[in-house]
C-alpha cells in the first residue's frame, strides 16, 4: 500500500504538469496566430485598425483616409474577421496589447 501512494502522487503531478504544458502551448499558439493575422492585414487595413483603436467612428476614419463610410465599414468587418474578433472594442484592446512596430 505504501508503494502505491507515491506512485499516485507522481501520476497526479504528471497529470497537472501535462495540463499546464497544454495550456501554455495553447496560449503561445493563439498569440502566434494573432501575430500572424495582424501581419496578414493590408497597409490600408492597418491604418483603419489604428484609427479604430484611437476611438474614431467609421465616418471619421473615412474622412481621414479619404474613404466612404461604407468602405470603412467593410474594412472593419474584414479586420475583425482576420483577427478572429467580433467587436470594435476587442480590436481596440488588441491594438493596446499589440502596438504597431516602428
Amino acid at each position: 500500500m505504501t508503494v502505491a501512494l507515491p506512485l499516485t502522487r507522481s501520476l497526479k503531478l504528471a497529470y497537472v504538469a501535462s495540463i499546464f504544458i497544454a495550456v501554455v502551448m495553447t496560449i503561445v499558439s493563439v498569440a502566434g496566430l494573432l501575430q500572424w493575422s495582424r501581419a496578414s492585414l493590408t497597409d490600408q487595413e492597418r491604418k483603419v485598425l489604428e484609427s479604430l483603436a484611437e476611438g474614431h467612428t467609421n465616418r471619421e476614419i473615412g474622412e481621414k483616409l479619404f474613404l466612404s463610410e461604407k468602405t470603412v465599414k467593410n474594412y472593419v468587418s474584414r479586420i475583425l474577421d482576420k483577427l478572429g474578433l467580433s467587436r470594435r472594442a476587442e480590436a481596440a484592446a488588441y491594438m493596446a496589447k499589440h502596438p504597431p512596430r516602428l
